[in-house]
């Protein structure tokens, strides 16, 4: 989505808005270069979802730092470095995750497996917990926000699925929704169990 009034600035005029909190100036970065960082993202994560929330803990993490960021690169360049680096701790975890697999557990001790979607019993609370936090966080927001939200979270849309749906570009999809779950989170910014979700 772009912001009247900054789309002629260049990026080193924008970024440096960024560093003094202006959200409007990130937005329109997103714009410029979120269409070619999820595009390097789903180059090495080929599940739609996992490169989904990967986007999106760039976005996040990148505006968190971007007063550290010196602008002598492009802002995409430093993004996908930090795309790159969350990629590969989630790697490390995985393989760390697969030395803790059932196949080490003795059969008696392994949690009951549900037969309809192969969710375990705690799997299906955990769900329906998130679910529930969702719900929660999506009463208390504007419309267009609860609709991104909604489709992202609950029914679990792809990024093109959304922009199909809104009729709009897969570019603008990203910036909503990363401005969304950032009202979300300061609307309740006290629950651990949203923030986990969210970010």
């Amino acid at each position: 989505m772009k912001v009247k009034n900054y789309e002629h600035q260049t990026e080193k005029q924008l970024l440096a808005k960024c560093r003094h909190g202006d959200t409007c100036a990130f937005d329109e970065i997103i714009f410029r270069n979120g269409e070619y960082i999820y595009s390097w993202i789903l180059s090495k994560e080929k599940d739609r979802h996992l490169a989904d929330d990967l986007f999106q803990r760039t976005l996040v993490k990148s505006w968190k730092a971007i007063k550290k960021f010196k602008g002598d690169s492009a802002y995409s360049t430093w993004a996908n470095a930090i795309a790159r680096n969350l990629f590969i701790d989630d790697y490390k975890k995985k393989q760390r995750n697969k030395e803790d697999n059932l196949e080490d557990i003795p059969e008696h001790k392994r949690p009951p497996v549900e037969v309809d979607g192969g969710l375990s019993p705690l799997e299906v609370m955990a769900r329906k917990e998130k679910e529930s936090t969702i719900k929660d966080a999506l009463s208390r927001i504007s419309a267009p926000h609860k609709e991104i939200l909604q489709l992202y979270y609950m029914n679990q849309l792809t990024y093109k699925e959304i922009a199909e749906t809104i009729n709009c570009s897969i570019g603008t999809v990203m910036s909503r929704l990363f401005y969304a779950k950032k009202s979300a989170l300061k609307l309740i910014n006290s629950d651990k169990n949203l923030k986990k979700i969210l970010l």
